[in-house]
């Protein structure tokens, strides 16, 4: 045996298990914070009230634009626009309803409420856009003249060109993509050709076609957009209330052994070796993005916002909590263990002399030292194992051997051992490090700050 003996000092993985999930349980700030929670809830009720506003306006301005088609075409799109009327009227009327008892339950009935009211429009509408197709025909298949089928091929593509325009000016080109808008216009160009080239029925055909495809294409806009505005307020809330947490948990309380609150504060950057200001960062980020609009947020994005990202980021956010905590009370424990070597070397006649942590930095390693009346120095060191870690490698380091023997380390050693088997600490065997290679050395000289007493056990 050596004059330098190293051993790992941890507590009980059953008490660490019980400790990180005592901490993690009793960590709910997000649950205190009321006041947020109603202004973040009013401003998403605001901004859903506006989209339904801004909906309606639209269906107005769309019974206005088909004003001037002719009464069949008239009639099918009035009934999907007044369809859409109804349902925003009946979902605004639901806000104010539950506006005082907002919930995420409250918001997940609306949205399949609603999902399944704009199902019924779109199935409704498909219906009679089928009935009005076979009426035409029947009236076309009456048409003989090439004059009367150039007549038809005008009017339906001046419809078609009506509801083109509105769909352009109305909806985001991202909400039914490059490619459809594309192949429209493909289309239009082809049936375009076909009326130069005299072959109106050929034409009148595809703008039927193209009719019936813009037509439907709205109803499936309206909803679309539904989808997303849920979508989008959703995330919006979400990431806003987030960061909200956040950018009030640069402290959050300190935690006992027994996973429960104490009255010190955690600084969390500090403790976290900056993760804590690195998450904020990308929390920020999120809500930028998401601030963005719908160009750089896609519904299926949102969903994975939603589903993954805000999720992994709270997460993300209570294990820093936890990390900070558990260094902090590593920190505490590497003092405590200090303190009761101390003892248990002032019990075989060595007297204290200073103590510190390294750089005066209480995320570092704990020294101390003594000395006896022989001469003889003990150096002390407990070094954190990692930074959300209860183990701590412990050195004793004798740095004057001349008046002790092997049997004298080994037993004061052992004392040692027993002295912090005692108070609940797990100490595994110690093993010998060779003065010549340890790199460790006496500590600086400076005064001890009070070691306090951290009990491991209820």
């Amino acid at each position: 045996m050596s004059g330098h003996k190293k051993a790992l000092v941890s507590i009980s993985q059953e008490e660490y298990d019980r400790l990180r999930t005592t901490s993690v349980r009793v960590y709910d700030l997000t649950a205190q914070l009321d006041d947020l929670h109603d202004i973040m809830r009013r401003q998403s009720t605001q901004a859903s009230h506006s989209q339904l506003e801004q909906a309606l306006t639209r269906q107005q301005a769309y019974e206005k634009a088909v004003s001037v088609l002719s009464d069949h075409l008239q009639d099918l799109e009035h009934a999907s626009a007044q369809a859409y009327e109804s349902l925003y009227h009946a979902w605004s009327q639901n806000l104010v309803a539950f506006e005082q008892s907002w919930s995420q339950q409250t918001a997940d009935q609306l949205e399949k409420w609603s999902s399944q009211v704009l199902t019924e429009i779109q199935e409704e509408h498909r219906a009679r856009q089928m009935e009005l197709l076979h009426l035409n025909r029947r009236m076309e298949d009456g048409y003989q003249s090439v004059r009367q089928h150039q007549a038809l091929a005008e009017h339906w593509s001046e419809s078609a060109l009506i509801l083109l325009d509105f769909i352009q000016t109305h909806y985001p080109l991202s909400l039914f993509g490059r490619a459809k808008y594309q192949h429209i216009l493909d289309e239009m160009a082809a049936a375009e050709e076909n009326y130069n080239a005299a072959a109106f029925q050929a034409a009148l055909s595809t703008y039927q076609r193209i009719f019936f495809q813009l037509s439907d294409l709205r109803v499936e806009l309206e909803r679309r957009l539904a989808r997303w505005n849920h979508l989008y307020q959703q995330a919006i809330y979400e990431a806003g209330t987030h960061l909200a947490v956040l950018q009030r948990s640069a402290q959050v309380q300190a935690v006992d052994l027994e996973g429960q609150d104490i009255n010190e504060k955690i600084d969390l950057d500090l403790w976290t070796q900056g993760g804590y200001s690195e998450l904020l960062r990308r929390s920020q980020a999120l809500l930028t993005q998401l601030e963005s609009g719908m160009e750089h947020n896609s519904a299926r994005l949102l969903q994975q916002i939603l589903s993954h990202d805000l999720p992994a980021l709270r997460e993300e956010f209570t294990d820093l909590v936890h990390q900070a905590r558990m260094a902090v009370l590593s920190s505490q424990l590497r003092i405590n263990i200090a303190d009761l070597v101390v003892q248990s070397l002032e019990a075989q006649h060595f007297v204290f002399s200073e103590g510190h942590y390294d750089a005066e930095d209480m995320r570092r390693a704990y020294s101390a030292s003594l000395k006896n009346l022989a001469g003889e120095e003990v150096v002390i060191q407990v070094h954190p194992r990692g930074t959300a870690s209860l183990e701590n490698d412990l050195h004793i380091i004798s740095l004057d051997r001349s008046q002790s023997t092997e049997h004298d380390f080994r037993q004061r050693f052992l004392e040692i051992q027993t002295s912090l088997n005692q108070s609940g600490l797990i100490v595994e065997q110690p093993r010998e490090v060779r003065l010549t290679a340890n790199g460790l050395g006496r500590p600086h000289s400076s005064r001890l700050q009070p070691a306090h007493r951290l009990s491991t056990r209820p």
